[in-house]
């Protein structure tokens, strides 16, 4: 019984890890990798790295050990920067 009740608890998250279902699951991340990036970006990890690099608007981007983060609050103000004028 405590078995079935601990796998309802157990919940996917977006990159398909498994980690306990809580109130704060779906609070908002400050960091996304490349991959949670494209997921909520909605763009390919190609576009993503065009954006991403050495000109005045990249979009800024922090490396780790070989993997690339970049800030929530950075990437939506790098959209803002882009928004198409009508």
């Amino acid at each position: 019984m405590q078995n079935e009740e601990k796998r309802s608890k157990t919940r996917r998250n977006r990159t398909g890890e498994k980690g306990q279902h809580t109130k704060n699951s779906a609070a908002v991340c400050e960091w996304f990798d490349l991959a949670r990036l494209t997921a909520y970006a909605a763009v390919s990890r190609r576009t993503l790295f065009s954006w991403i690099g050495d000109a005045p608007d990249a979009l800024p981007a922090c490396k780790v050990k070989g993997k690339i983060f970049i800030r929530r609050a950075d990437f939506d103000s790098f959209m803002e920067k882009h928004k198409v004028k009508n």
